[in-house]
């Protein structure tokens, strides 16, 4: 009797230590996410049934949690942030962010796990501490193994996005300033400018001086005229390739293709170039980050894992502001732009609570099959900017709202 009454004790020991540990594990679930059912998405998997054994292709593997079991060690992980953001970004997040400065999605990627897919043989291509994952190079036999690792989350391809040229019919400015009505001298740039009523602003001391933008695009001819101020008053803070992984994002002979930089060339000299009578941008006192990461083929090529490498980098070297433009593709239907599907407008939401502007713009896909906004423009927080021409009437190539979800959509029109 007493050898039974002493096993049922030992028993009952044994399942309260077993419930003890299993509420511990309760309590420290929010530093860990389940894996997703099934971890290799439908799309993909799709995908990888036609996609030829022997072939490579960039896909997303995203983690479950970040190496952290207790509330101890994430407080302390916490607050070796403040080392690694610069003191431009922290100060932003404090008057801009959300309720605490740094959380979860600001923790380093477990470097145990990123070492692991390498040891599959499969090609690193960025890591994403927003997101807890990687961006890949695999075949499909790689994906495949790297999907029975417990510590994986989900497996997603990369997307890639496409950028048309809208088709724009060229016209001499509808008017000029008259001589003195501003103290600076626009030339052609001032009837877009005045649209807008920036030539006012400008008198009234609103130049952009001081803010910090991000511009996410295919490089940039640092040589060119509009941007001689920026560099010589120091106002060009960084730049960095995405695609070659290195500090420059000037066309290189080698390993660019002619006119990589053409577009982002433009996109900086409307916004932040100067040439006193001939072009003036309403942000030309303002200070760059330069982020190359897009790709120019016939069309221009944007694959997700580097915008999401480059505004992570843009939000930890203290952009107030970062713009972008995307494009169309194939991977998304309308139905995913409902602010919380797409991998770039999570990214954007993402910089938005951490205190960034985040303007893109709308697409140029209204006269296409397509017709809709693009991401990320359909995130919640992202001022998603759609275009006029110089009478103010809506550009027949301006991509159209609402949202799936039925939010407005575009913001503005300029």
């Amino acid at each position: 009797m007493n050898s039974i009454i002493l096993r049922i004790s030992y028993l009952l020991l044994f399942l309260f230590f077993s419930f003890l540990s299993f509420s511990q594990a309760q309590e420290e679930s929010p530093f860990r996410y389940p894996p997703e059912i099934p971890i290799i998405d439908s799309k993909t998997q799709e995908f990888l049934e036609k996609f030829p054994s022997d072939s490579t292709c960039f896909f997303w593997v995203f983690f479950t949690d970040k190496g952290i079991a207790t509330s101890s060690e994430y407080q302390g992980a916490l607050e070796k942030c403040f080392k690694r953001v610069s003191k431009k970004s922290i100060e932003r997040r404090r008057l801009r962010g959300k309720e605490g400065i740094f959380d979860f999605t600001d923790l380093p990627v477990s470097k145990y796990y990123i070492e692991k897919i390498r040891g599959t043989g499969a090609k690193i291509r960025t890591v994403s501490r927003w997101l807890n994952g990687v961006s890949i190079g695999a075949t499909k036999e790689k994906i495949e193994n790297i999907s029975r690792f417990n510590f994986v989350r989900s497996i997603k391809k990369v997307v890639s996005y496409y950028k048309r040229y809208p088709e724009i019919q060229k016209q001499p400015p509808l008017y000029k300033p008259e001589k003195g009505r501003f103290s600076l001298g626009y030339g052609e740039s001032f009837p877009q400018l005045d649209q807008i009523f920036v030539p006012t602003l400008h008198d009234s001391g609103y130049s952009g001086e001081g803010v910090l933008i991000c511009i996410l695009d295919t490089g940039f001819r640092k040589s060119h005229q509009a941007f001689k101020k920026a560099f010589e008053e120091g106002r060009v803070i960084a730049e960095y390739d995405f695609i070659n992984n290195d500090e420059e994002t000037q066309d290189e002979e080698g390993q660019d293709p002619q006119g990589q930089d053409s577009h982002g060339t433009s996109v900086w000299s409307v916004l932040g170039g100067f040439v006193e009578d001939t072009l003036i941008g309403p942000a030309y006192r303002s200070s760059f980050l330069l982020a190359k990461t897009e790709k120019k083929f016939e069309e221009i090529q944007i694959e997700e894992d580097f915008w999401v490498a480059g505004i992570e980098w843009a939000e930890s070297s203290g952009a107030d502001i970062v713009t972008s433009s995307l494009g169309y593709y194939k991977w998304y239907s309308y139905s995913d732009m409902d602010g919380n599907t797409a991998i770039t407008t999570i990214a954007a939401d993402i910089a938005v609570s951490k205190g960034i502007v985040v303007v893109t713009a709308a697409g140029n896909e209204r006269d296409k099959d397509w017709e809709y906004i693009i991401a990320p423009a359909d995130g919640d927080s992202v001022i998603a900017v759609g275009a006029v021409d110089l009478s103010g009437k809506l550009a027949s190539f301006s991509s159209k709202g609402p949202t799936f979800d039925g939010r407005i959509k575009p913001d503005v029109l300029a």
